[in-house]
């Protein structure tokens, strides 16, 4: 109820969502109230306390649908909770649980995953060839950025090719991600002052992380984890259909073979929800393949690749609407 976004108006189920837009380490580690806009106030929990808290707000999100997550994958965010009372969090990944801390950071930017579960580059299959300095979020440090856009230059390289000599390639998300973790404070505030400065100056969009002082009381929703969710959910929802169509298709096999229970059974699955779910499915993912086969000839960063990206995003978030209100009926 704190989380959601009560203006009452008709845009109040995509103003709740975005409490969902949140990492997931905020939203279980913190109470988040909304104070509009898309913000939400953090108040840190002691660490006693965020076990149970989080669990709670795991089994909120799961029930509520916000969160689409399997049994195992439930079961392993709760190990996350538990595991946070305890002397090692052997949550952390594999053997990072036992990784002494100071070199964390490098082992997080070589597997591009911060300690929140979240991308640190912006790596996609559309851009592995692309230069380092063009794979980074809108949030990335601007400075870094042209610092590495004008080594990729230096060394031949342009927005397109990437510089003759490997080590001129440098990620500025990556080299920012780094700087924060072992310069902490000092760099924040200077990394802070500069992009607090651009917001003032209009050069970049207003983000509570990005002012001193403002940045430990308020949040807001994050890019990568918008996206992530909504591709997680796409992505899970095209792993169902394509185990349903395997289904579908051995139940025919055996019906043709004249099987007379599986020919019902085929019958009885075309039946179903989950057979409308899918061919509505399939009429999105069709739409989306071909926008994949156009984006693949465009170059990354360019204007049209950005439109392709977002009409693409779109029609993701169209696509579990669709099936969400078949699901519903």
């Amino acid at each position: 109820m704190m989380g959601a976004d009560g203006d009452g108006d008709d845009d109040d189920k995509e103003k709740y969502n975005g409490y969902f837009n949140l990492s997931q380490f905020i939203r279980r580690d913190n109470l988040c109230i909304s104070v509009g806009g898309g913000q939400y106030a953090t108040l840190p929990l002691p660490i006693e306390f965020r076990a149970v808290y989080g669990i709670g707000e795991l089994f909120g999100s799961v029930t509520s649908g916000k969160e689409q997550l399997t049994g195992d994958e439930i079961a392993y965010a709760l190990f996350e909770q538990v595991s946070q009372i305890a002397p090692i969090d052997y949550s952390a990944g594999g053997m990072n649980a036992f990784i002494p801390s100071v070199f964390r950071p490098l082992i997080e930017v070589a597997q591009n995953k911060s300690w929140t579960g979240l991308p640190i580059a912006k790596e996609t299959p559309f851009n592995k060839n692309m230069p380092e300095y063009t794979k980074h979020y809108k949030n990335t440090n601007s400075i870094l950025v042209g610092f590495t856009e004008q080594l990729n230059h230096a060394f031949g390289g342009d927005k397109v090719t990437r510089a003759s000599t490997e080590w001129a390639e440098v990620n500025p998300a990556k080299v920012e991600y780094l700087m924060n973790a072992y310069l902490g404070g000092f760099f924040q505030v200077v990394d802070q002052t500069i992009k607090t400065a651009e917001t003032v100056a209009g050069a970049r969009e207003f983000d509570p992380r990005n002012i001193t002082l403002l940045n430990r009381v308020l949040e807001s929703g994050d890019e990568r984890t918008a996206y992530r969710k909504i591709n997680n959910d796409f992505y899970k929802a095209k792993e169902k259909y394509r185990i349903l169509k395997g289904r579908l298709s051995g139940y025919k096999r055996e019906a043709l073979l004249g099987d007379e229970e599986y020919r019902q059974k085929w019958v009885n699955l075309m039946s179903e929800k989950e057979f409308e779910e899918m061919k509505v499915f399939d009429v999105f993912n069709k739409q989306l393949n071909k926008l994949y086969e156009v984006r693949k000839q465009m170059p990354e960063g360019s204007d049209e690749a950005k439109e392709i990206d977002t009409m693409s995003q779109a029609l993701r978030i169209d696509a579990l609407q669709a099936i969400s209100d078949i699901s519903n009926e």
